[in-house]
């Protein structure tokens, strides 16, 4: 195949471009400390980077559900502490009060004792987090536990919230329950805490022994409820710790091999610099020697 001068000023003219390209590659990445500066640069790395990218975002948004969600379960789980300190103190006023050598001044004072801690634990089961109710399924916007009205014909109206599930999503897919509702841990439709003391209350005061002792029993019941829904909770957050620290562990790993995919290896992108720059210099002294003037140019 005959070989002409256009066609040797073609090709080096293509070979001369491609070499600056590889050139201005190399200075980019230099200067932005990426691999990927345009889509062009690497198709299959960058689509490995946005995948990356992908998982990482998904970990993080992960990460701030469990953290609500441990919110939220560590708001439930000092209430919970807190409703089975007055239970325990509540037996010990009960126990005193069955005692039958007890003055009537002494009754009526255990009885008060009760009725300003049953007003504590209706604060207790009104607890919120942000702003919204932790025991009132998902009601959250509505005080669950109506207060105390002593003077009353019907003292205390009840427990006025849901007993549906609030769902977090914890994982692509996954959720978990994070609330607690007032059946489970107050026993609203069963022995509900707040009225067994608004009872109690009553029996200390008429000194009714019969009925201080049927609510001792009670009292044992309720206690058991609120250590069974705080030992839930606790396992609970638990497993949302397990899993926040998995999704941390490959939340380092994927970052790693982003950064092993993007960013650029300083020392050796400036030896490959140093090698374009030698590879375009070379080009362009060939081109001089290939396309030097002859006696056709200057008789144009």
């Amino acid at each position: 195949m005959r070989i002409t001068n256009s066609m040797m000023s073609t090709a080096f003219l293509q070979d001369l471009q491609r070499n600056l390209g590889n050139l201005d590659t190399m200075q980019r990445r230099i200067i932005s400390g990426k691999m990927v500066n345009r889509p062009s640069d690497d198709p299959v790395r960058l689509q490995q980077i946005l995948k990356l990218e992908t998982a990482l975002d998904q970990h993080e948004q992960n990460i701030r559900g469990i953290d609500d969600a441990n919110a939220w379960l560590a708001g439930t789980e000092a209430s919970l502490n807190q409703a089975g300190s007055i239970m325990t103190k509540i037996k010990g006023i009960a126990v005193q009060g069955v005692n039958g050598t007890n003055s009537e001044e002494a009754m009526l004072a255990f009885a008060s004792e009760v009725k300003q801690i049953a007003e504590q634990l209706v604060g207790v089961g009104n607890a919120t987090h942000a702003g919204r109710y932790l025991f009132a399924g998902n009601e959250t916007t509505e005080k669950p536990f109506a207060d105390i009205d002593w003077n009353a014909s019907t003292p205390y109206a009840g427990f006025s919230g849901d007993s549906n599930a609030m769902e977090y999503e914890i994982g692509m897919g996954v959720t978990m329950t994070v609330n607690t509702t007032a059946e489970q841990a107050f026993g609203a439709g069963g022995v509900e805490a707040i009225e067994l003391l608004r009872r109690l209350e009553g029996a200390l005061r008429n000194d009714a022994k019969d009925e201080i002792n049927t609510c001792l029993g009670e009292l044992d019941q309720v206690e058991s409820q609120f250590l069974t829904a705080r030992s839930d909770v606790g396992a609970r957050m638990n497993r949302l710790d397990a899993t926040k620290l998995r999704f941390n562990l490959d939340i380092s790993t994927y970052k790693a091999l982003k950064s092993q995919a993007e960013d650029v290896d300083t020392s050796e992108a400036i030896m490959y610099l140093k090698t374009q720059e030698a590879v375009y210099h070379a080009s362009l002294a060939v081109g001089a020697r290939l396309m030097q003037p002859t006696l056709v140019d200057y008789l144009r």
